[in-house]
């Protein structure tokens, strides 16, 4: 229904849903409530498939709860968007923290080894 109600102009912009989203999981990080966290910044994804922040968010909550599969998947999904430079170093220094506590060769954003 609320999805019918915004293609139809009323209730929040598709933006403002994804924000809404982002802050709810923001709230949730503070107090630790990963799976909430990673749930909100799901659905700020769902809103808004180009939110980078949300992918950087819920890579971090991917982090702190221990699976790093998923954690590397968001940060990589940021490094493929190339969508802000802050978001990119950010995504890219926690992937390569996650190589080298792993015993990876470390790499850049490009996918070369670096020496």
């Amino acid at each position: 229904m609320k999805t019918l109600l915004r293609l139809l102009g009323f209730g929040p912009s598709k933006d403002e849903g994804a924000s809404d989203a982002y802050r709810r999981g923001c709230t949730h990080m503070k107090t630790c409530q990963f799976d909430q966290a990673i749930a909100a910044f799901s659905e700020a994804i769902q809103i808004n498939p180009k939110y980078s922040k949300a992918y950087v968010s819920r890579g971090d909550a991917n982090l702190l709860k221990g699976d790093f599969g998923s954690a590397i998947a968001d940060f990589s999904e940021v490094l493929r968007r190339k969508s802000n430079d802050a978001e990119v170093y950010k995504a890219e220094e926690l992937g390569h923290r996650l190589d080298s506590a792993a015993g990876r060769p470390r790499t850049n954003a490009s996918g070369a080894k670096e020496l």
